[in-house]
């Protein structure tokens, strides 16, 4: 199991598709991939579980009785910039293409959909929600660091944290994907003070000890980095 599919566990879909076939189809699949799940018949009955649940994601066809999925979207719209959405259709049409431009669509997917193609569609809106909520970072290995909280956790409870811990980790989640080298270690932990590197090696070793030794690794003679 990757990152992105472990992440896509925690979110809910709302799934709004009026072919009863095709419905119960893709039920099956979307209950393996995601948190938890939702189904729609119509868009009334669509815009009414919105309302009552929230979803993170939304995946709606275009052609639906009531309110179709463009007329749905537009709803939503009006207050939630945040939803992830997936549009789907039997149809390619370029009006549609612009519209889902403006609505800030995730993806437009063309009927008949295939496995890969809405496994990577939902991937992106995972993306998408992690970019769109900074304030906490879920690692490979379970862990999940709240920053405004100063925090680390996985499913037995929160892993204290020094304060010195918790600003290297800081540090390097501001930086993710670049190396952070010893100076600006340095520079932003301990200030004026002198830090030798032998000083945060020590931390780091602690901290691994805490958090496990595949999150933060090590750039040889230049510092260390986590993966974005």
């Amino acid at each position: 199991m990757n990152e992105l599919e472990k992440k896509l566990r925690k979110y809910s879909v709302l799934y709004a598709e009026d072919d009863e076939g095709i419905r119960k189809s893709y039920e099956m699949i979307l209950k393996k991939l995601c948190g938890s799940l939702r189904c729609a018949s119509d868009g009334n009955e669509a815009f009414a579980l919105y309302t009552e649940k929230r979803p993170d994601i939304l995946i709606a066809d275009i052609k639906m009785p009531y309110t179709d999925g463009m007329q749905l979207v537009t709803k939503i719209r009006r207050f939630d910039k945040e939803l992830r959405i997936l549009l789907t259709t039997a149809y390619t049409d370029e009006q549609y293409t612009l519209q889902a431009i403006e609505l800030d669509i995730s993806r437009y997917l063309v009927k008949p959909v295939m496995l890969e193609d809405l496994r990577g569609a939902l991937y992106k809106c995972v993306r998408e929600l992690e970019e769109k909520n900074p304030e906490q970072i879920c690692f490979e290995n379970g862990l999940i660091y709240n920053i405004p909280l100063k925090s680390i956790s996985s499913g037995e409870g929160e892993i204290p944290l020094t304060n010195i811990e918790s600003r290297i980790m800081e540090i390097l989640i501001e930086n993710r994907g670049r190396i952070v080298r010893y100076e600006k270690f340095e520079s932003e932990i301990w200030r004026n003070e002198y830090m030798s590197k032998e000083t945060l090696r020590s931390h780091i070793k602690f901290l691994r000890k805490k958090i496990g030794t595949d999150i933060i690794k090590s750039a040889k003679g230049l510092g260390y980095f986590i993966n974005s």
